[in-house]
């Protein structure tokens, strides 16, 4: 790629001012953002692309400056009260039942934090104990099951009524490492792991659970020897429900698009150095976001199989990414405990924070009722969501319109709950 903008590179040096040790990074910053502005991926920049780039950049700064500022988190006085019998790899947020649930390193077990029930002091209310080492979990809310992966190729289904209760099992090629679900394009259980291949399961409690259909690993369309489709185990999973997809990434550096009615290839996006370990979806802006052992974030548009951006930042391998829907925040951290908040619709940091001395970071999650960042090392560490100086008299989102009632007898009716001011 530098051969390609040598020149254009020549003369942007000639008119920057910079040291001379950031001659390397100002070069790669310069090459990624030719990338950028050539849309058409030709290797030649034409002025029609560059102002549309401008264009678009500028509409960008506008949006960033408008109501939806990035709330910053700060450390919570919530302590971590269990004892952890090894590293804390994975942790889940479930919504519906407002539980936090965590897997810890070659651990059996599967452990349940019900949030309404925890004091200043998190302890497990609920612990699940398999007959493999547990490697993910995903809640079910059409049917109120949750399931279960483990190394002994199994996915587990448990029934959930306030607490859980052992319901089915169905064996797998291989071990599954993530699974994923969302219930609005597709009501079928995608999992994927060992064997590269991308599985879709019927989870519903009233018959029997099966497998559906898997994706396959086809030859090239344009003839050669070049296969598509992952030739490595599987990370992660991350649903696309507006593109009616789900989207693939792993150890063999590709990240894969796949239709959710026959797991067939969409498209295969390449550009990654080294394996990927995690995957996130921002449905406003339509972008993919991933990262592995890598210290940049790829930026993805699912139509384009070529990067959009990276987003720079990290000097250690990453953990964890997780998008905040509907806030243009998404919350990344690598293994050495460093978190970064970043504006999506900029590209640019709007908070950093280092974790305690000797607390590294496997895993992160957001949880939404109330608000907090959770990180996952050796214990989990807490950190809330900024609060509003008049919290009780602002909205969560944005204001669309402001009616004065001269008699306060009067009753209103509203798609949500209005703000009454007294004044």
């Amino acid at each position: 790629a530098s051969d390609v903008y040598k020149r254009q590179v020549y003369i942007m040096l000639k008119k920057l001012k910079y040291e001379e040790e950031d001659k390397n990074d100002l070069v790669s910053s310069l090459i990624d953002l030719f990338d950028q502005i050539d849309v058409n991926g030709d290797k030649h920049l034409e002025w029609k692309e560059f102002t549309g780039f401008i264009i678009e950049i500028g509409l960008l700064n506008k949006e960033s400056s408008d109501v939806n500022i990035i709330k910053k988190y700060k450390p919570s006085i919530i302590e971590d009260g269990d004892r952890h019998e090894a590293e804390i790899n994975k942790i889940y947020y479930f919504q519906k039942p407002n539980q936090i649930a965590t897997i810890e390193k070659d651990s059996f077990k599967l452990k349940f934090f019900d949030i309404r029930k925890q004091t200043n002091r998190w302890k497990p209310n609920e612990i699940l104990v398999h007959t493999g080492v547990v490697t993910s979990a995903e809640y079910i809310e059409d049917w109120d099951v949750l399931a279960t992966t483990t190394d002994n190729n199994l996915i587990n289904f448990w029934r959930y009524q306030d607490g859980y209760v052992f319901r089915s099992r169905v064996t797998t090629p291989e071990a599954q490492l993530c699974s994923a679900y969302n219930g609005k394009g597709s009501t079928l259980l995608y999992t994927a792991g060992c064997d590269s291949v991308v599985h879709a399961y019927d989870p519903n409690p009233e018959s029997a659970s099966r497998e559906v259909m898997h994706s396959e690993v086809t030859t090239s369309l344009a003839g050669d020897d070049r296969r598509t489709g992952h030739t490595g185990q599987i990370a992660d999973l991350v649903m696309l429900p507006m593109h009616n997809g789900i989207v693939s990434g792993g150890a063999d550096k590709l990240i894969c698009i796949w239709s959710l009615d026959k797991l067939e290839l969409v498209r295969q996006l390449e550009g990654h150095k080294k394996g990927i370990h995690t995957l996130d979806w921002a449905e406003e802006v339509s972008l993919i976001f991933s990262g592995g052992t890598e210290h940049g974030i790829y930026i993805w548009n699912p139509y384009v199989e070529k990067r959009t951006f990276i987003m720079r930042g990290h000097e250690y391998s990453l953990a964890k990414l997780r998008y905040l829907p509907g806030k243009y925040a998404l919350v990344s951290a690598d293994v050495a405990g460093n978190v970064y908040i970043w504006d999506v619709r900029t590209y640019k940091i709007v908070q950093k924070f280092k974790l305690p001395p000797k607390k590294e970071i496997s895993s992160i999650e957001i949880q939404k009722d109330p608000h907090m960042l959770i990180t996952g090392g050796k214990s989990l560490i807490f950190y809330e969501c900024e609060k509003m100086e008049n919290e009780n008299l602002t909205d969560d989102e944005n204001c669309i319109d402001i009616i004065y009632n001269s008699v306060p007898t009067v009753s209103y009716t509203h798609l949500t709950l209005p703000t009454i001011c007294s004044v």
